[in-house]
């Protein structure tokens, strides 16, 4: 038998964001971009980049600053509403507000955008190879990061080395229930519900970038159907709600489509990676060796800048190896910004180790058990 909130749940009495309906609210629809990388020439209707220009994302989650004080992480900061330029399929341009949402979908036809296509950049290797996706970055790389110590295979104790290459296809989690929120600003306080997974993340997230104290804010977790990662972060329309209920003095309702999900909430893995291992013929690994690259997305929003140390400092897993060292960096392409999924590099980080371990199993004709047991102590 079901009880308490399951028994709620099961018995369809949840209130998910589309349930809550308050009184003279305002339906948001959002203009995305049908390019994944091309300049603007022109925007015209909704509310654009030219209102919202001063207004940048916020950092997501209370994650580690790996940034070392880097002022050209700006750089690669997504605008709330693109300016001059969009850099994946998704990326909002500008929103449009009506009395219901066949309203607000049917105002998108106002607005005109003068596109000019670009050459996208859609993989990690066109990424190292190509001119700077962003003005003013000197490269595509987002972040770098080198752990453990640098050895020469010399200097070790191996019978046995072998090394291999992997990579790891970007994925995004499909809930059952696509993304949403609903901003209400009234007297100076912003209550805000939202499917998350996250209430301090938004909450860091509208405060930093609408100068709101966070006293005068509320965030409400409602019913979240499903989420795997995605709903962990502060994304734009969070913003754009927001400020539109400030403008108009109205409560104002998101509700993403699946199409919009599938496009533009930020997606996990992507990561290139090569390894070597050196092991004795007993089958306890001496060394290893990580180089791997990560597909940050086209912005560093999500987890981009964060995850290749992320990966990179969870490659042992539960075994014990004296020698290791990981070279580890994150790049820019035209896709959508990089985010949690289901482990947030944990898995990436044991695909690495545990196939390593298989074919050194393989090759010294181990059980593969035993030789995880050789290495765990």
């Amino acid at each position: 038998m079901y009880s308490g909130k399951k028994a709620f749940l099961v018995n369809g009495r949840g209130r998910y964001i589309d349930d809550i309906n308050l009184p003279d609210m305002l339906y948001m629809s959002i203009y995305r971009s049908p390019y994944a990388r091309a300049r603007l020439k022109n925007i015209d209707g909704g509310l654009n980049s030219h209102e919202l220009r001063a207004y940048y994302k916020a950092a997501v989650g209370e994650m580690a600053d790996l940034s070392g004080g880097r002022e050209d992480l700006k750089l690669y900061r997504e605008p709330v509403l693109a300016i001059d330029y969009v850099n994946y399929v998704g990326q909002p341009i500008a929103a449009v507000f009506g009395k219901n949402k066949y309203d607000s979908e049917d105002k998108l036809s106002e607005v005109n955008v003068d596109f000019e296509p670009m050459q996208a950049v859609s993989s990690i290797d066109e990424s190292l190879k190509s001119d700077p996706v962003h003005n003013g970055a000197s490269s595509n790389i987002l972040a770098s990061y080198t752990l453990g110590t640098k050895f020469d295979e010399k200097d070790i104790d191996y019978d046995i080395s072998l090394e291999d290459e992997f990579f790891n296809e970007r994925i995004l989690g499909n809930s059952i229930e696509t993304r949403g929120c609903i901003a209400d600003y009234r007297d100076g306080f912003l209550t805000f519900y939202a499917s998350t997974q996250s209430v301090h993340s938004i909450k860091n997230g509208l405060a930093s970038t609408l100068g709101l104290d966070r006293d005068k804010i509320r965030v409400i977790q409602a019913d979240t159907g499903g989420a795997f990662g995605s709903k962990g972060g502060y994304y734009p329309e969070y913003l754009i709600a927001a400020y539109a209920s400030m403008k108009y003095k109205k409560p104002v309702k998101w509700i993403e489509t699946r199409s919009e999900y599938l496009m533009a909430a930020y997606a996990g893995r992507g990561v290139k990676s090569w390894a070597k291992i050196y092991a004795k013929n007993n089958g306890k690994i001496t060394g290893i060796q990580v180089k791997l690259y990560v597909d940050a997305g086209a912005y560093d929003a999500g987890t981009g800048s964060f995850a290749p140390y992320f990966i990179g400092y969870q490659i042992t897993g539960p075994y014990l190896i004296k020698n290791v060292y990981v070279e580890a960096a994150s790049v820019i392409t035209n896709k959508s910004p990089m985010g949690p999924y289901r482990g947030a590099g944990r898995p990436e980080a044991s695909f690495i180790m545990e196939r390593m371990i298989d074919l050194l199993a393989d090759r010294i004709g181990k059980d593969p058990a035993d030789v995880r047991l050789i290495n765990a102590s």
